[in-house]
C-alpha cells in the first residue's frame, strides 16, 4: 500500500509538490516519476508532469493562462519572453537540449534560446565587471531573452510554466550561488583604529610569521560591514525589484532613525569575517 503521507515534497517558490514514489490506487505512475533522478530539477519537471498531463496543454482551462500582457501575436503564431542571466540558461536547455526538447514536445511551442558564450551588448563597464567575475549591480543588465512560440495561448501559457518551473527551481538550489547581499556598513574612524590597534597585537605576537598571521587575513576596515540578507537576482527584473523595494523602504528608515545614527552593539562573536 502506498504512504500517501509521507511523501517527499519539493517547495519551488510559492508552490509544493508532492513526489510520488509508488502506485496509487493500482494506477501506474508515469515513467517520469518512477526513474531515479539526477537532479532537482528533473524531479520538479516530473511533479509538473503529475499535475500537468504531458500532452493536454492545448486543452487547457482558461484560468491557466499566463498574463496576457506578457503575451504578444506575431503573424499566426503567440509569443512570449523570459529574461534570465546567461548562468540560468543551461538549466533550461538541458544535457544535449534534453529539457528544451521536453517541453517543446510536450507542449507544441518551439524555445529559442541563446547558446551558450552568446551575449547582448553591455557597456565598457559592465564588461569589466564581467571579466571580473563580480555580480552585475542593481541597475546594471545583462539578461539574455528565452522566445517562446506557440500556435495557441494554451500551448504558450504551458511550455512559459515549464521554463519558469525550471528557472525558479535553479535558482532555489545550491547550483547557483548568492549574487548580492544586504548589509550595514560598519566602517568609521572608531571601527577602524579598533581593528588596526588588533590586527597590530596579533601581529606582534612571537612566531606570528611562522603560524602564518600577516596582513593578508584581516578584513580591509574600509569593507567591514554587518549582513542582512544574502540574494539571488538573476535577472534584470529580480535586481530592478529589489531596487524597487530598497528605495521604497528608505523613507521608512529615515523616519525610524529620525536624523539620528543607528547605533548597533556587537557581541558574542566567535568569528567575524
Amino acid at each position: 500500500m502506498a504512504d500517501v503521507v509521507n511523501t517527499q515534497l519539493l517547495q519551488v517558490g510559492s508552490h509544493t509538490y508532492r513526489l510520488r514514489t509508488q502506485p496509487i490506487g493500482g494506477k501506474p505512475l508515469p515513467q517520469q516519476v518512477q526513474q531515479h533522478y539526477e537532479d532537482e530539477e528533473e524531479a520538479a519537471a516530473a511533479a509538473w508532469e503529475e499535475k500537468h498531463v504531458q500532452g493536454e496543454a492545448d486543452g487547457a482551462a482558461a484560468e491557466d493562462l499566463i498574463d496576457e500582457a506578457l503575451i504578444s501575436q506575431e503573424g499566426d503564431s503567440y509569443v512570449t519572453r523570459v529574461s534570465v542571466d546567461p548562468q540560468v540558461l543551461p538549466h533550461v536547455i538541458g544535457k544535449e537540449r534534453r529539457k528544451q526538447k521536453e517541453i517543446e514536445d510536450a507542449t507544441g511551442a518551439t524555445l529559442q534560446i541563446p547558446r551558450p558564450g552568446q551575449h547582448p551588448s553591455s557597456s565598457s563597464q559592465q564588461q569589466k565587471q564581467k571579466q571580473a567575475g563580480t555580480p552585475p549591480l542593481l541597475g546594471s543588465s545583462r539578461s539574455q531573452t528565452i522566445t517562446i512560440e506557440a500556435p495557441t495561448k494554451q500551448a504558450l501559457s504551458a511550455a512559459r510554466s515549464r521554463v519558469e518551473l525550471l528557472v525558479s527551481t535553479a535558482i532555489s538550489s545550491r547550483m547557483l550561488d548568492y549574487t548580492h547581499f544586504a548589509s550595514l556598513p560598519l566602517s568609521n574612524k572608531q571601527t577602524a583604529a579598533k581593528l588596526q590597534e588588533f590586527q597590530q597585537q596579533v601581529l606582534s605576537q612571537p612566531g606570528a610569521k611562522e603560524k602564518g598571521l600577516d596582513q593578508s587575513i584581516f578584513v580591509d576596515p574600509r569593507q567591514l560591514h554587518l549582513t542582512l540578507l544574502m540574494l539571488k537576482l538573476y535577472s534584470d527584473e529580480a535586481r530592478h525589484k529589489a531596487r524597487s523595494v530598497l528605495q521604497g523602504l528608505a523613507p521608512q528608515v529615515q523616519a525610524l532613525l529620525a536624523g539620528q545614527p543607528l547605533l548597533l552593539q556587537l557581541a558574542g562573536l566567535d568569528h567575524m569575517t
